[in-house]
């Protein structure tokens, strides 16, 4: 198959998968990961995004995270909030204030890593991942569980007003000058 005809496909496929029928036998799907909104969002989106490479097949180049430098001038009162929030919709309120231009979460989690404040751990489910260590909470790092109707109970790393200050440190750390 050629581009053109790989992408058509994929987009018969995910068309289906967001549309809730089984793309291969036409079969409406029941109960699963599909009634899932984030999914069916993400879904429309990839769809979109399909449909855009189907139109023009140049991609769009992206903005890298290596581009990303700090500037004492970005509009703190947008990025931070009162409520906890994980590290990659924090990086993502600072790349829609700052020209679709974000720092790497991972970089964020080396940091915090090295610091002592992350470790890697296993979740509640067994699952590896980076978990705050007991020191974290002085820094307002939280480890939270949470669920879902697809993944059961899973746990997540928030940070609340002082931990979003943390990332801010780091992040200046990382990319300042």
């Amino acid at each position: 198959m050629v581009e053109a005809e790989k992408l058509q496909y994929f987009l018969h496929l995910v068309d289906g998968l967001a549309n809730g029928v089984n793309p291969v036998t036409g079969a409406v799907l029941s109960e699963s990961v599909f009634d899932e909104p984030e999914v069916i969002r993400g879904l429309f989106g990839v769809k979109e995004i399909l449909r855009e490479l189907l139109e023009n097949p140049k991609p769009a180049t992206r903005k890298s995270a290596s581009k990303f430098v700090w500037r004492d001038d970005l509009p703190l009162s947008e990025i931070l909030q009162d409520d906890p929030i994980c590290v990659s919709p924090f990086v993502a309120k600072i790349k829609a204030v700052n020209d679709g231009i974000a720092p790497s979460a991972k970089a964020i989690w080396e940091l915090l890593d090295a610091k002592g404040i992350l470790y890697d751990g296993v979740d509640v489910n067994g699952e590896k991942r980076r978990l705050p260590t007991p020191d974290a909470k002085q820094y307002g790092v939280f480890a939270q569980e949470r669920f879902s109707s697809t993944r059961g109970t899973y746990t997540v790393v928030t940070y609340d007003r002082n931990g979003q200050q943390l990332l801010l440190d780091c992040i200046k750390e990382i990319y300042g000058a």
